[in-house]
């Protein structure tokens, strides 16, 4: 028994290791294509309340989903699915069906209650400072986006069931579908829209079932992308709704914490949404910003994160505390070793990048500068938000959802008091800005009260060392991003505009790298070839 507990953590990284190549190719091409679907986007709507009113409905469905089904999927399902694999007679195949039957029959009763009920859900998330006209097309969208919420669940449930299988690549790939998708309907609106209904007059029906439908269309044609897959893997699904099967009272009873977790995420949400869309186009600004604050933790954080569950998980499984310590605190070094020369470059480069790659068609300078703004509030809170992820993990490793979803409820109070308060004392040119710093602050309290009692359920966190290593690592990246933002300000003085602005930032940044990397030699901050080691590239031994 134990040899064979040993050796799981060792052929699980070892796959992990396999997988990783296509998984972060996947993912930087998902992150890069979901970019430049949000400068499309910008350039098509700007920061206008047309634009609140698309990403505000758009974001709906994932909030049901994320309630429904997300963190349960991840957390209670994944493990169920694992255990009847094993355990079935027909290796899972029956309970794969059960699942899928049950969630889609669902999933489209609750579609069809939100297309009914889209003005209520209008007015729980649009502010009532939003112009009729903007309010009459956020219920719109919403019934043209619900659907998505069918397809984001089929999506969900098959990239789960290939993760069970070992087969990593297309679900991280197929988001680039989408984003394909929504790239070319907003360049179809660019070139036929007219841009004078992009102030308080809403859209030509014309024009919002495009990109209403061409959004939901997007999402439809990543989730049967995956079909080929699931069924090359040798899964068949048949409609089995039985509702009485154990294991779905199993993950009900399971996820309840979970659901908890998410239903605290989402009350925060509606709060600073209600915030954000006070003023036409602040909403839109938000995201954006939040969107380029993610890629660093989605690119490098998450992949760390996965690599070193494994370990995390079997010292937790086997009472190992000194292994759970150990896999934490390499962690979060890796962690901070990466994310905060990161947080600072973007702090530091926050106008050159939303000047170089957002300030085009309906999105002007104004808008560019908030954005900047906004980015630079975001940014200071990075290396806590991606802490705040690992440091829950351990929790969960341990078979613990409860404290997560208690930690959650501080962070989001957090978020909301700061929020409301700043958003309430701040002048209109900072309120956007503020909200993210709000956020900010809650995930380094979040990361705080985490890192506080999991000290003390584990005997400490070696937090000398990572501390050791977060004063070198900021020493190191303050001074690379200082020159960075000396050598694009300076680039930028030969011009303005975006075309500079591109400039400014490939080059600032590259010199900020290498500064980075130097110093941190210089340090002796072993942890950064650790970094760069443990991150899959394709061709690279293991």
């Amino acid at each position: 028994m134990s040899a064979t507990t040993t050796v799981a953590p060792a052929a699980s990284s070892r796959g992990l290791a396999r997988s990783g190549g296509a998984m972060a190719i996947g993912t930087v091409l998902s992150r890069i294509t979901g970019f430049l679907r949000t400068a499309a986007l910008l350039a098509a709507l700007g920061s206008t309340g047309v634009a609140d009113a698309y990403n505000v409905a758009n974001t709906t469905p994932n909030i049901i989903h994320d309630l429904l089904l997300g963190g349960i999927l991840s957390s209670v399902v994944v493990p169920l699915l694992v255990r009847a694999r094993r355990e079935d007679e027909d290796a899972g195949e029956r309970f794969t069906s059960v699942l899928f039957s049950v969630t889609m029959i669902t999933l489209v009763a609750v579609t069809i209650v939100a297309i009914l009920a889209a003005p209520l859900l209008m007015r729980i998330y649009v502010s009532g400072e939003a112009t009729d006209a903007d309010r009459a097309l956020a219920v719109s969208f919403i019934r043209l986006f619900m659907p998505q919420l069918v397809f984001y669940a089929l999506s969900a449930l098959i990239g789960a069931v290939l993760n069970v299988r070992g087969k990593f690549g297309a679900v991280g790939a197929v988001p680039v579908i989408n984003n394909l998708v929504v790239i070319a309907i907003a360049g179809i609106f660019i070139a036929s829209a007219d841009r004078k209904h992009l102030g308080h007059n809403g859209l030509p029906h014309g024009e919002m079932l495009l990109l209403g439908i061409g959004t939901t269309l997007g999402v439809v044609a990543m989730a049967l992308a995956l079909v080929p897959s699931m069924r090359a893997a040798g899964v068949r699904v048949r409609f089995i709704p039985d509702w009485r099967e154990p294991r779905l009272r199993m993950a009900a009873r399971l996820g309840g914490w979970v659901v908890g977790y998410a239903v605290v995420n989402q009350l925060g949400f509606l709060v600073i949404t209600q915030l954000a869309t006070r003023h036409g186009g602040d909403f839109t600004i938000y995201s954006t910003a939040y969107q380029l604050f993610q890629l660093p933790h989605a690119i490098i954080a998450v992949s760390v994160i996965s690599a070193l569950m494994p370990g995390l998980s079997h010292a937790a499984a086997v009472g190992d505390l000194a292994g759970v310590r150990h896999q934490l605190s390499r962690g979060l070094r890796l962690t901070f070793v990466f994310l905060l020369p990161a947080a600072l470059g973007l702090a530091a480069l926050a106008q050159p990048i939303a000047t170089g790659a957002l300030q085009y068609g309906a999105t002007g300078a104004q808008a560019a500068r908030t954005i900047s703004d906004t980015l630079a509030a975001f940014a200071i809170g990075l290396p806590f938000f991606s802490a705040y992820q690992l440091l829950l993990r351990a929790f969960y490793a341990q078979q613990d959802s409860r404290t997560p979803t208690l930690i959650n409820v501080v962070c989001n109070v957090v978020n909301v008091v700061a929020a409301v308060i700043l958003a309430l004392t701040l002048p209109p040119h900072l309120r956007v800005p503020g909200l993210a710093a709000a956020l900010a602050v809650a995930y380094l309290v979040g990361a705080a009260v985490a890192a506080r009692l999991l000290r003390r359920s584990l005997g400490g966190l070696d937090g000398y060392r990572v501390l050791r290593l977060s004063v070198r690592a900021s020493l190191a990246a303050l001074v690379a991003a200082a020159g960075a933002r000396i050598v694009a300000d300076i680039i930028r003085e030969w011009g303005a505009g975006p075309g500079p602005a591109i400039i400014a930032t490939l080059v600032a940044a590259a010199f900020g790298i290498a500064v980075y990397i130097w110093l941190a030699r210089q340090m002796r901050i072993r942890e950064l070839t650790s970094l760069l080691n443990l991150l899959p590239v394709p061709g690279r031994r293991r």
